[in-house]
């Protein structure tokens, strides 16, 4: 299929996407008033249908085409944005998939045209293409989602709709589908979600089909706004905090293995672990444990007493200790139902630090995971 822009027929007629009715005639005022019985009723007729048709929508009609490239290929996404500041939209194009493509930029000229080039210096197998200022310059830049071997790049907008590569996140064996964008801690940096796809069979008669299974994990890349800190293969690379998981032994979670990246986890237990050490009552039934979980400084802090809800009180938890206790690759073995801390430094960056705390709500051994996370 050939990228293409469907153009609305008559664009300036109409100001809005809703259906648009047909304004009947209300009003009409004849100077030659000298019309047969015939001739009237034909009028009443025309004017009837006219009323009548008004309450049938008419939706508006894309059968203008502007073809965005010279043959088809495999294209996968778009992307719409203002690249070169000028109040137009232009178009960033993600191209490859499973075949090396170049993604394209398209620069609107304001008269139904657009001015071509390339992104990057190679083409890639690239699924997605998110626009977001990654840099705080102002500036949408671009974040594309390409599928393994190829690096997961983050381009920089110098403001004219040029851009150069600025650094990667994830890990070159990721087959990432997806990526988008967002500010998740609040700190002013868009940071990015990145969905990967895993390895199953295919189905078979509309069922699972046999043989192994290989999932791969999701991930959230925070930006700190600063270009990264190690200098490999030639390149900068962006750092980008990492939560994995592993099929070694039962399961296991693993942190830190990005580049400069540190890690501690640290396993809390259960909710009714967690009650038996600290006495805390923060819900029927025993409470949930992970809601009880909250930073001070830089001491995490669990609920104490809520007789009074106008005035909670608050103890350390004394496993946060080991917190410090930061390495690469750290490990810990995924329990259903677990509550966990997890810290994620950098070797090279002490200001660079998250805390996170996660419960796993759903395990499927071999298979995969999904957790509840917070931001402490």
């Amino acid at each position: 299929m050939i990228a293409s822009l469907y153009l609305d027929t008559n664009p300036s007629k109409y100001s809005s996407m809703e259906p648009i009715l047909p304004r009947p005639v209300v009003d009409m005022h004849f100077k030659d008033r000298k019309l047969g019985t015939l001739g009237w009723v034909l009028l009443a007729a025309v004017l009837l249908a006219q009323a009548q048709s008004a309450s049938t929508p008419v939706l508006r009609s894309f059968d203008r085409v502007l073809l965005l490239e010279e043959k088809g290929e495999t294209s996968a996404g778009v992307s719409l944005g203002d690249l070169n500041g000028d109040g137009l939209p232009d178009i960033v194009l993600g191209k490859g998939r499973h075949w090396p493509l170049f993604n394209r930029v398209l620069l609107n000229d304001g008269h139904g045209g657009f001015i071509a080039s390339n992104l990057g210096s190679a083409p890639d197998r690239t699924y997605s293409a998110a626009l977001a200022d990654v840099d705080g310059d102002g500036h949408p830049d671009i974040v594309v989602s390409n599928d393994a071997p190829d690096r997961k790049l983050v381009y920089r907008n110098d403001g004219s709709g040029h851009f150069t590569e600025f650094g990667t996140f994830g890990d070159p064996s990721w087959s990432t589908r997806y990526v988008t964008l967002a500010d998740l801690n609040d700190d002013g940096f868009p940071d990015i979600v990145a969905a990967n796809r895993g390895d199953y069979p295919d189905p078979v008669d509309g069922k699972p089909g046999k043989g192994p299974q290989h999932p791969t994990l999701s991930y959230v890349c925070f930006n700190d706004g600063k270009e990264g800190m190690a200098f490999v293969n030639n390149r900068w690379e962006n750092r980008c905090s990492d939560l994995s998981y592993t099929l070694a032994g039962n399961g296991s979670f693993v942190s830190g293995i990005e580049l400069n990246r540190i890690a501690a986890i640290v396993d809390l237990g259960s909710p009714s672990d967690l009650r038996g050490r600290y006495g805390y009552d923060d819900a029927e039934n025993g409470g949930v444990g992970f809601a009880s979980l909250r930073l001070e400084g830089d001491k995490v802090m669990i609920l104490h007493d809520d007789n009074n809800p106008a005035k909670l009180t608050w103890q350390p938890v004394q496993e946060a200790a080991r917190l410090a206790e930061v390495k690469s690759s750290a490990t810990a073995p995924i329990q259903l139902g677990h509550i966990y801390l997890l810290r994620i430094a950098d070797s090279k960056d002490k200001t660079s630090q998250h805390i996170v705390k996660l419960m796993v709500i759903a395990y499927r051994p071999e298979e995969a995971v999904t957790v509840r996370w917070e931001l402490l």
